[in-house]
């Protein structure tokens, strides 16, 4: 059994811890060919700490232009 395969199966038997995918996420910066496993690392990473992050991330919402831009313009006297 390869490294990588190991690795993989650790993250299955512990789907719900993070450590399995940090070390992995680690064997890739220092073991990885190229910038899929590089890309891949770094997917790990940030998911790792989005699901940890004590009040959350979102993802970020697009913003809709055109929903201010339908809005009333208000405008106060001394401004």
């Amino acid at each position: 059994m390869n490294e990588r395969k190991a690795l993989l199966d650790a993250i299955a038997m512990h789907a719900a811890e993070d450590t399995p995918r940090l070390v992995y996420a680690d064997w890739l910066d220092e073991y990885g060919a190229g910038d899929l496993d590089r890309a891949m690392s770094e997917s790990i990473r940030v998911s790792c700490f989005r699901r940890n992050h004590p009040i959350g991330i979102s993802r970020r919402q697009p913003h809709n232009e055109s929903a201010r831009d339908q809005q009333p313009h208000r405008v106060r006297a001394g401004w």
